[in-house]
């Protein structure tokens, strides 16, 4: 019934797959072979868990999970290439402050008031 299908995918979408679980599933012959009729390669396979954890919690959901496997097929589109290019911008913008903050910090005087808690921006 359609009550029994909406509680199976309410149910389904609190799952979460653990590196353990991701690694034996990789072991089995047909979800390699699911991989490779949706082009991800042998080579990607390895890596797909942290590619697929995309909130770095360390499990994937099944959101993760569908999401991430249809983004990888196929050539990225131009509007992944341009996100990933503001990422790594933003990214390279907090290194650059992290470093300033902390050569700031090697050199503050030992009784200064410089803390560690200053490093930290968000």
């Amino acid at each position: 019934s359609k009550e029994r299908a909406e509680m199976f995918l309410a149910e389904a979408a609190k799952l979460e797959i653990t590196p353990d679980f991701f690694e034996e599933l990789l072991k089995r012959g047909d979800v390699m072979e699911i991989l490779r009729d949706l082009d991800i390669s042998d080579e990607d396979s390895m890596t797909l868990f942290e590619t697929l954890d995309v909130d770095d919690s360390g499990t994937i959901d099944v959101e993760e999970l569908f999401d991430g496997i249809s983004k990888l097929r196929g050539d990225a589109r131009r509007s992944d290439v341009i996100r990933v290019t503001f990422m790594l911008q933003k990214l390279q913008g907090d290194l650059k402050d992290f470093v300033q903050s902390w050569e700031a910090f090697k050199h503050a005087p030992k009784g200064g008031n410089m803390h560690l808690s200053a490093m930290a921006r968000h």
